[in-house]
């Protein structure tokens, strides 16, 4: 950043950082700083917005930016499915978790505590209970307890 801080793609990762790190405010505003300097960003963009809007617990803005994405993966959908299932809409988080196993049917929650080991643990655990809500494996009155 500091040989080229006009760099798009170095914002983006940079505010996906600083967010992931419980910084929200400022890394969710370093990568729509990057929107501004990209008008044609990739995919990943949002990607950075997804898990940056979750680890703020701004569940809804966490899927416009899913959808907005142009591929989607296991990894990805995770975060709808768990996002959906902590406001309550339940419908939806099955379906995508639905998808998610349609992508790979071997995939099992507890991955997660590996696969996503970059995730602050209050964000990891928050995925984790979302998507066990999600799943029915956990009812929604157990939702704030953290596993």
């Amino acid at each position: 950043m500091e040989i080229n801080p006009n760099s798009p793609d170095l914002m983006n990762l940079k505010g996906g950082e600083l967010a992931g790190y419980g910084r929200h405010d400022e890394g969710i505003a370093l990568i729509r700083k990057s929107f501004d300097y990209n008008k044609h960003p990739p995919g990943w963009y949002y990607w950075s917005l997804v898990l940056a809007y979750f680890a703020a617990d701004s569940h809804s803005l966490a899927i416009e930016s899913f959808e907005k994405m142009d591929r989607q993966n296991k990894d990805s959908l995770s975060y709808p499915a768990a996002s959906y299932a902590i406001m309550g809409n339940f419908e939806d988080a099955n379906s995508r978790f639905a998808e998610l196993l349609d992508l790979d049917p071997q995939f099992r929650i507890e991955q997660i505590k590996t696969t996503h080991s970059a995730l602050m643990e209050d964000t990891r655990l928050r995925l984790i209970n979302g998507l066990q809500l999600a799943t029915g494996e956990k009812k929604p009155a157990e939702k704030l307890r953290v596993a």
